[in-house]
């Protein structure tokens, strides 16, 4: 690759721009500028024993992860002078640090469980404190410019001022600057998370009553993590927002409105909440009922899904969805991903992040943009000009499942996410069921259909009067 070359900044500055604006032959561009020394820097500053259990590779690749995501998001940006090495190589110290802490930690309140699979390649597990303070420099790092950035770096490597500004060819008055700004934002922080109320009406946990076992999803807001209760030793479900949003004011709202939304709904098939908490780093999170079963979206990539298990399914999906409309609550996210099948072959609804208050107004929350999986989504999600967001928009959600699972695609599949809202939002409709699926039974197909028209007016009225139809097909 070409990464050890020299970087010619204007190259950098336009390749990011165009990045950004989704050139993804940019992005290959940005890739192979810096990742065989990206590689070569891992490789330097790994110790022995990490050395042994993280590949140099693997690091880059996250710095990468990282580097695109940031840009996307607007956190990272390149002046005139072609930072990108820098940018990068700080990005990379602060994961290699966080390594660090990870492999030195003898113990944490809110403990990692290490699966017996990945026990090789971590020793011991981490302590919550450092994770939340890593998790917090991480922040504190993203909205300093890369000067900024690499004197925090190298001030937690312990040089002090002076070799910090001989080291970077700055003067010792612009590091002080830096530090202290670094100081500022992270007092504002902690001001803020203290200021935070993670209590939204459900009941009140501690981080330190919990040790997580391991990770079993993952989406746009946030991670889950299957955990332990102390006291009890009963497992559950931990779900954590994701660290990029938590100065996100819209984020959290929506984060903590789930746990308003589930602590009013009480039915054997919704994932219920059992409580809401903060790590003392800032960060919320949901304890919830654990599913010890597949998500349909796992078992649809893995075999054909038969007529009747579909339809089976897709009524149970319709019973937990009557009992969320009668009070109040519309689903919006609904998908094979977002439904888990327990040991038992009970149906459970999942993830209500995006759920809305029937009547509560039309389009989305001011902040995230478009809410929803596109390929799932109801028109009136993509486009205001089909309407308000209503109970039948949950009708067109269980129609995209049924759909899923009886043709094995989404109702409207592709690879760009414009091309997709485009289609979602366009009066062309849905290709028919049985068409991609011969032999499926006429009164099936039609239902199917009916949730999938464009117009709510012309779709099921209700999920009552959808299930019924499922009944007698």
């Amino acid at each position: 690759m070409g990464g050890t070359e020299a970087f010619d900044p204007w190259t950098s500055l336009i390749l990011l721009d165009r990045y950004r604006q989704g050139d993804e032959r940019a992005a290959e561009a940005l890739f192979a500028r810096g990742f065989s020394r990206i590689v070569a820097l891992a490789r330097g500053r790994l110790s022995p024993p990490l050395a042994r259990r993280a590949d140099p590779e693997d690091v880059a690749l996250s710095v990468y992860r990282s580097f695109f995501v940031g840009a996307r998001e607007g956190r990272f940006a390149l002046g005139r002078g072609g930072d990108l090495w820098r940018l990068l190589s700080a990005i990379a110290v602060h994961k290699l640090r966080k390594l660090a802490r990870r492999e030195g930690a003898a113990r944490r309140s809110f403990r990692v469980e290490v699966p017996l699979d990945r026990a090789q390649g971590l020793r011991g597990p981490v302590h919550e404190e450092d994770a939340a303070a890593a998790d917090e420099l991480g922040h504190i790092l993203a909205a300093l410019d890369p000067d900024g950035r690499l004197a925090i770096e190298l001030r937690l490597e312990g040089r002090q001022v002076a070799e910090i500004a001989s080291e970077t060819g700055r003067s010792e008055r612009s590091v002080r600057r830096d530090l202290a700004r670094a100081r500022g934002l992270l007092a504002a922080r902690m001001g803020r998370a203290d200021r935070s109320d993670p209590h939204p009406g459900v009941a009140a946990v501690s981080h330190r009553d919990f040790l997580l076992l391991r990770m079993i999803g993952a989406g746009r807001m946030g991670k889950v993590y299957r955990a332990r209760e102390v006291a009890t030793g009963r497992e559950v479900a931990a779900k954590f927002l994701r660290k990029n949003l938590l100065g996100h004011p819209v984020a959290v709202r929506r984060f903590l409105g789930e746990a308003r939304t589930l602590a009013g709904l009480r039915h054997p098939g919704i994932v219920g909440i059992r409580g809401v908490g903060r790590t003392p780093g800032g960060s919320c999170f949901l304890v919830l009922d654990l599913v010890d079963g597949p998500s349909l979206a796992a078992i649809a990539g893995a075999r054909p899904i038969a007529e009747a298990e579909a339809v089976r399914w897709t009524i149970q999906v319709c019973h937990a969805l009557e009992h969320a409309h009668g009070r109040g609550v519309v689903h919006c996210d609904l998908k094979p991903a977002n439904i888990l099948l327990d040991g038992r072959g009970t149906i459970r609804v999942t993830d209500f992040g995006l759920a809305r208050s029937i009547g509560g107004g039309a389009g989305p929350v001011g902040g995230l943009g478009i809410e929803g999986t596109a390929p799932f989504m109801a028109p009136e999600q993509a486009s205001r000009s089909w309407g308000r967001i209503d109970a039948r928009t949950d009708v067109y959600g269980v129609g995209a499942l049924l759909f899923t699972l009886l043709t094995g695609r989404p109702p409207f599949p592709g690879r760009a996410l414009a091309d997709i809202l485009a289609d979602v939002a366009s009066p062309s409709p849905a290709a028919d069921p049985a068409r991609l699926r011969p032999g499926l039974s006429g009164p099936l197909a039609a239902a199917c259909r009916t949730c999938l028209a464009k117009p709510p007016g012309a779709r099921h009225r209700t999920v009552r009067e959808l299930r019924l139809a499922l009944e007698r097909s």
